[in-house]
């Protein structure tokens, strides 16, 4: 696995593992349409705590940190990208006659749409008492009383006003900075079988960006799931 902030590289190099025979992979977060594999970090979560771990490394690597930072923040909005990510995977996992059950699982492109349509309402400025994601989290907890998710949800969905701004508004920003349109196109592309590249002569190329530093994040996640898988 090799990671190149040139394509020169992988030009002089990707020929020649192909001559000898390797399976030769590429995820170019510069360039996606050059990308002969997609990556989706969701693909590789198993169970609730890898989600929260995953959650947690997008609060962490994204926003900028200045000096030391009331860990509450980022454990908060942990709990909210924890809750949008698990509310359609359990949806998806509970709803048995849903259409796209037999085709594929959520992905994080999913997340960020559900995301987007989050949206938080006031009532005599007493706190956020409704959301527009309510039904949903309502939903699952009556075919799932005991779902992670919904546990996630209610903490932070029941704050003071000015405190669920202010965690939307650090999870949005997170999201905005890690997922970038370049890195959403590589996400939704066919994606690359972790698994095989130990069952053969494999080479894998991550292109990635030197300016980005946020494109080099996301390549952690690569570096993350495949030691993990």
């Amino acid at each position: 696995v090799v990671t190149a902030k040139k394509h020169k590289v992988v030009d002089e190099y990707m020929p020649l593992m192909k001559k000898r025979g390797y399976s030769v992979h590429e995820i170019n977060l510069s360039r996606p349409e050059n990308s002969s594999d997609g990556f989706d970090p969701l693909a590789y979560t198993h169970s609730d705590s890898d989600v929260r771990d995953l959650a947690k490394t997008i609060v962490q690597i994204s926003p900028d940190k200045h000096g030391t930072q009331d860990p509450y923040w980022d454990d908060a909005a942990t709990s909210l990208i924890t809750a949008e990510i698990l509310c359609p995977n359990e949806m998806w996992e509970t709803c048995p006659e849903c259409e796209r059950r037999s085709q594929f699982p959520p992905s994080m492109e999913d997340v960020l749409i559900l995301h987007s349509q989050l949206r938080f309402s006031d009532s005599e400025k007493t706190g956020f008492t409704n959301s527009s994601l309510d039904y949903l989290f309502e939903a699952l907890e009556r075919k799932s009383p005991r779902s992670y998710a919904v546990s996630c949800w209610k903490s932070v969905s029941k704050l003071a006003s000015r405190t669920v701004s202010c965690i939307y508004s650090t999870v949005s920003t997170a999201y905005n900075r890690l997922f970038t349109t370049q890195i959403r196109e590589v996400m939704q592309k066919k994606q690359l079988d972790i698994r095989s590249l130990g069952d053969k002569s494999s080479a894998l190329f991550i292109t990635t960006s030197p300016v980005n530093k946020y494109a080099q994040a996301f390549t952690n996640l690569v570096y993350s799931a495949i030691f993990k898988e």
